[in-house]
Formats: C-alpha cells, structure tokens, sequence
C-alpha cells in the first residue's frame, strides 16, 4: 500500500493502552484474495501496530481489512479499490505459422499480458524480437503492440527477410517475457532466376549431362521452392520426350536431367522461364550439339567405276557419313581397304570428312587389274559399308612378255620343235587383250638367220 494501515489499542473508553507486545493479525474482511505481507505485527510501547508490507493479491475490486487480536474487538478499515498490479505474465494466444519471406506473419501472432494475479493489463506496450537473430531480420515491420481492453497485444505487420528453419518470436516487456513455438520463414515471390548449370556440348538424341539448371531467387536472395520452370530451346526443338518442365527443389534450384536434342549444331541457347507475376526468366550461354559418332552410318553416294590400271579409280568413290539423326558426321576419318590386294603406292586411302559428312577418295590407284570392292570405315567407331564391285582394266600396252621358250636346241635351218609364243602387257605387267599388233622376231645374241 502507499499508505500504510497502522492500528492502536483502545479500552472501551476509547483511551490509548500502551501496551506492548500483543499481536495485532491483518486479514481481507471482504473479497476472495489473500492478504500478502507480514502478519500479524507486535505493538510496540505505545500499544500501536504499523503494518509496513501488507498487499492484496488476486483480482481487482472493493476491499476491506480487519484486524484483531485475542480477547479484543476487532478493526475494520476503510474500503480500498484494488487495479490491476504490475506486468507478471505473457501468455501466446496466437502462435507463429509457417511464412514467405517478405509476407506479414498471418494469421497475426498475439500475446496477452496479466499480472502476477490474472488480472488483464490493458495499455500496455509489448516488444517482439527475432531469434536466431543471425539467421534473419525483421523488414518494414512493426514490433512493438498495445495491449487493448482485453490484454492482447497483436502483431499484425511482422515480415522476416530470410527463410529458415526454426525461427522464434520472444516478446516482452520489462523483465517479463514468453517465447513462441518454433516455426519456418521459406522464400517469397521469385524475382530473379540465374543460371547454375550452364548446358554442355552435347549429342545429339542423349540428354545434356550435367543437367542444365537454374535457381529461383525472391528479392531477399532466398532460395524459392516448388515454382514451376519451363524450358525452351532457341535455334530448334526438343526431341520427343524430353521432359521441359520441372518444380524447383527445397534450396531454389530446377534441374532439367533429360533434355535432348537429335539436330546437330552449334549457336543454341536454353531460356528458363517461371509461371508467376513479372515472369523471371533467364537465358544460358550458347552451346553446340555434336552428331552421336557411335550411331554412326555410311552411305556410298559415288560408286567407284571402272578404272584403268595405275590410274586413280574413277568416280571418284565417295561415302557420305550421318548419324542417326541424319546429321553430317563432319571432321571424322575414313579409311578404305580393297577386298583383295593392295593400293598401288601413293594412295590416298585415309579421309577426313567434309563439313557435310563427305569422304572424297580421289586418289586410289590399282596396278593390278581384275575385279574389287571396296571397304570404308569410319576411324575409331563400329560399322562399315563395301563398294559396288567394279573392274580395273590393264593400262595401254607397254611391253612383250614371254608365254612360251623356244626349243632349248635346234638344227640349223629346221624349225624349233617348240615354237616361241609372246604376249601383249601393260607397264604393270597386266595382260593386254589387243589382236593386229605386228610383232617381230630376231636373233638377240650370236651370228645366223632367223
């Protein structure tokens, strides 16, 4: 009390006893609270009792005390008007729910205060801060509430900057304080996206691997979860099957496994786009797809022709190199090999192919003359393809060969028993079918008449 009560003993004349020593008891003459402090109280020398820390606890309201003593009537006092006592107790009324980053705390978190007592203190200023106060902050919120006539202090404008997991509200004022249940702050509304995964070289009809991906940033630098992400193809199309769109995970981040693509080239670039207001969205650095070398397929497109021995096989034979895809095959070996025999020397059998998947063999040469085929393949890879067969024809005459030796011995003016025979060839040593050639025939070595 500011007042202290002080009683005196009387006789029942109202005359002052000065005594000492009797124990003058305190208590609530009317109400239900207990009367606090200390009681009952000695009277000192002059028959006086003075109650130094009496308080009443419990609700508000009209109160009046009595105080007695053994063998005395009692004291009753004058009535008191008990308010409401200082703050003692903050009690969550409305816990914290899970939030985006950016976005009020809804529904809005409230607290009631009370003193020590129950009863509602209204009026009253109540603070909320944030903990981990390093994982997050507050941004453009207000944090401090008036509690009102039922003692419930709302507040309904707490944005946090940051997602994490778990947050707590703690408010308080003065030395009273509550914590809230724990609770989750995710990203907010996406503003930006960046890639994270530019998109490799790739082959073509397999997936781009790694995956191309990307992250979806709210204007904080969270991470957002669970936004749809499409992806288009500048320069062309995505084989069937590829899968275009995917959900962004926990951390923000949409990779796209199985992306593919079946034309070769390069000069392509992925745009990533969202779903949501202002569609974000982010383009990749250019990347080229490669044709697939192990499906690789040959094709003879000039079949070799007929050639004349020594000379470079006609046509000349070409192979033209696809993938299955029906892209070129560009800047890939190509070796070719004869089904019998060799390459006269100086061929050219070894090369690459042009920007279009060709293989040009202009340099072939056959000495020996009959039938081939040729065989290609490409270097380093599966598969072949052989030739049409084809004929190599002896070159021009050149030379006569020996078909049958004269008789070893022979008498002078009778004729051989074995007559000489002598063929038509060519420089290679091929034989040469040309009838109405004159050949003539003399003695090399020694005297006589042939």
């Amino acid at each position: 009390f500011d007042q202290h009560p002080v009683v005196r003993l009387l006789d029942k004349y109202d005359n002052k006893v000065l005594q000492s020593g009797v124990l003058v008891a305190g208590a609530i003459a009317s109400g239900d609270p207990e009367l606090l402090g200390t009681t009952p109280v000695s009277t000192d020398a002059d028959g006086v009792a003075t109650f130094t820390n009496l308080a009443i606890g419990g609700v508000t309201g009209s109160r009046t005390l009595v105080f007695s003593a053994p063998g005395l009537s009692n004291a009753t006092s004058s009535a008191i008007l008990v308010s409401e006592g200082v703050p003692g107790q903050l009690t969550v009324v409305t816990e914290p729910s899970q939030t985006k980053a950016g976005e009020a705390i809804a529904p809005a978190p409230s607290v009631r205060l009370t003193d020590s007592f129950g009863n509602i203190l209204v009026g009253q200023t109540v603070q909320v801060a944030l903990t981990p106060a390093s994982a997050g902050s507050f941004v453009g919120s207000t944090t401090t509430a008036v509690t009102d006539a039922t003692g419930l202090a709302t507040f309904a404008n707490l944005k946090i900057d940051k997602a994490y997991s778990p947050y707590q509200l703690e408010f308080s004022i003065g030395a009273v304080s509550v914590m809230s249940r724990q609770f989750a702050v995710i990203g907010g509304t996406p503003t930006r996206l960046e890639m994270v995964q530019q998109p490799p070289t790739g082959t073509a009809g397999q997936a781009l691997d790694p995956a191309p991906s990307i992250k979806a940033f709210d204007q904080f630098d969270n991470g957002v979860a669970g936004i749809r992400v499409a992806v288009t193809l500048n320069g062309g199309s995505f084989a069937t099957g590829s899968v275009t769109e995917v959900r962004t995970g926990d951390d923000g981040v949409a990779a796209f496994a199985d992306l593919k693509i079946n034309t070769a080239k390069a000069g392509y670039t992925l745009t990533f786009d969202t779903f949501v207001a202002g569609n974000p969205s982010v383009t990749s650095d250019a990347f080229q797809v490669d044709p697939d070398y192990n499906g690789a397929v040959m094709t003879v497109t000039t079949q070799p022709g007929t050639t004349t021995a020594g000379s470079a096989v006609s046509g000349p034979p070409t192979v033209t190199v696809k993938d299955q895809f029906d892209n070129d095959v560009a800047d890939k070996n190509v070796s070719v090999t004869l089904n019998t025999g060799s390459f006269a020397g100086g061929s050219t059998t070894t090369v690459k192919t042009s920007a279009s998947g060709v293989a040009e063999f202009a340099n072939l040469r056959i000495n020996v003359a009959g039938s081939y085929t040729l065989t290609f393949r490409l270097d380093g890879y599966a598969g072949e393809v052989t030739s049409n067969s084809f004929t190599v024809e002896p070159a021009a005459a050149a030379r006569l060969a020996m078909v049958t030796q004269p008789s070893p011995t022979a008498s002078a003016g009778v004729a051989f028993s074995t007559q000489p025979a002598v063929r038509l060839q060519d420089s290679f040593g091929n034989n040469v079918s040309l009838s109405g050639t004159s050949i003539t025939a003399s003695i090399a070595t020694g005297d006589g008449t042939l």
